[in-house]
C-alpha cells in the first residue's frame, strides 16, 4: 500500500496539485517510470492459473496502467 500511496503522490505532483519537487522534469520521468511498470504488472495477472485473479486483476492493473500513462502524458 506505501507503494501505491508514493505513486500516488508521484502522479499528483505530476498534474501540478501538489509542488514538492523542486525540478518538474522529475515528476515526469518518475510518472512514465510508474505507468511503464503498471503496464507490465499486467503480464502476471494474465498469467496467473486462477480464473478469479485474471477475471479481476487483470482489469484493474489495465485500469491503472492506462490511467498512469494519461497522467504521464498530460
Amino acid at each position: 500500500m506505501v507503494t501505491y500511496a508514493i505513486f500516488a503522490f508521484i502522479a499528483l505532483e505530476r498534474v501540478d496539485v501538489t509542488n514538492v519537487f523542486t525540478d518538474p522534469l522529475v515528476a515526469v520521468i518518475t510518472m512514465w517510470v510508474i505507468a511503464g511498470y503498471l503496464m507490465l504488472s499486467v503480464l502476471p495477472n494474465l498469467a496467473s492459473k486462477s480464473a478469479k485473479e485474471k477475471r479481476v486483476m487483470v482489469p484493474v492493473s489495465l485500469t491503472l496502467g492506462i490511467l498512469a500513462t494519461l497522467i504521464a502524458v498530460s
